[in-house]
């Protein structure tokens, strides 16, 4: 009998492949860094542009951009590396367990349900760290403006550099602009076609993809150390918070709504639709569910009763 291994940890072949990737990145951190110190000594103070302000704010931009990128090329050697460390893992199943979680009218309105029906669940998630980000952004961005501002004219200023270009003026700019029109994080919840939209995340445009491809995720949280459900993005398997609370009964929830042959999740919010989805199914002839339940699922635990009336005539 061949021993137990663990599936999590990387093999020896991951590991070596992992090292290679971020050996990689050593020409190139070294590259870079000689490329900017060939930038710094660039004279272009001597240059006509120079003397005008939107000459001194190209400056900026470009040896800005050329640090952030650099780091942008060292940042994805080192995700692939840490892709190929982790390997595949398993992937939890599209299961309702026991005890979904319930959608309060409460949960309801802080998450701003525009529609939750038989038909669809949609919903705009707030993001909890923006306020945060436009803070930060706005503070280093007016540091880096007040230090432009008083050594504009000093062509050996450290505010020229590539690194100070884009801590203090490219990368703050860009943080502050991205969260001030970022695009509200708006689900929706197809029950009938069995698709999830997701919203449009960092330069992916809002997609639709079937329920059954749909991850489950975790973040951790900002105002404490609970960890809160989300959905992951199928472009960039980013979590991506999603109308839930702290805890893991939320999954099962979104099963058993994506089900459209089982009854609907518990809450006040369903209760209105659950006699129309009944008949529905009953017309359907009850066809058998989409997804594998480990505990009993039907109408009357999920708050509906079915009556049949009965009228009774004399002879």
């Amino acid at each position: 009998m061949e021993p137990k291994t663990d599936s999590n940890r990387p093999s020896t072949t991951r590991i070596i492949a992992g090292i290679l990737v971020l050996l990689c990145t050593f020409p190139i951190f070294v590259y870079g860094n000689f490329g900017i110190h060939e930038l710094m000594q660039f004279p272009y103070k001597k240059m006509s542009f120079f003397e005008h302000i939107w000459g001194k704010l190209l400056v900026i931009l470009v040896s800005g951009t050329i640090y952030l990128t650099l780091l942008g090329v060292i940042t994805i050697f080192l995700l692939i590396a840490l892709k190929i460390w982790s390997g595949k893992r398993e992937k939890p199943g599209h299961i309702i367990y026991p005890f979904p979680a319930v959608l309060t009218t409460e949960i309801a309105d802080f998450y701003k349900v525009e529609r939750a029906d038989d038909q669809f669940l949609i919903f705009t998630t707030p993001s909890q760290i923006r306020g945060f980000l436009i803070g930060i952004g706005a503070a280093i961005l007016c540091t880096g403006i007040f230090l432009f501002c008083k050594e504009i004219d000093n062509p050996y200023s450290e505010i020229y550099w590539p690194v100070s270009s884009a801590t203090f003026i490219l990368a703050p700019f860009i943080l502050l602009v991205s969260q001030l029109f970022a695009h509200k994080r708006r689900f929706v919840l197809d029950r009938m076609n069995g698709t999830v939209t997701f919203p449009r995340h960092l330069f992916f445009p809002r997609c639709t993809v079937p329920f059954s491809k749909v991850l489950p995720g975790y973040s951790k949280g900002t105002m404490n150390l609970a960890f809160r459900f989300c959905f992951l993005h199928p472009r960039t398997k980013a979590a991506i918070p999603v109308l839930a609370e702290y805890d893991s009964d939320w999954w099962p929830f979104y099963v058993l709504y994506m089900d459209k042959n089982r009854p609907l999740p518990q809450g006040k919010v369903f209760d209105p639709y659950r006699e129309k989805d009944f008949l529905r199914r009953k017309a359907a002839g009850f066809p058998k569910p989409i997804y594998p339940s480990i505990s009993l699922v039907t109408d009357a635990y999920m708050g509906y009763i079915y009556t049949v009336q009965m009228s009774l005539s004399k002879d």
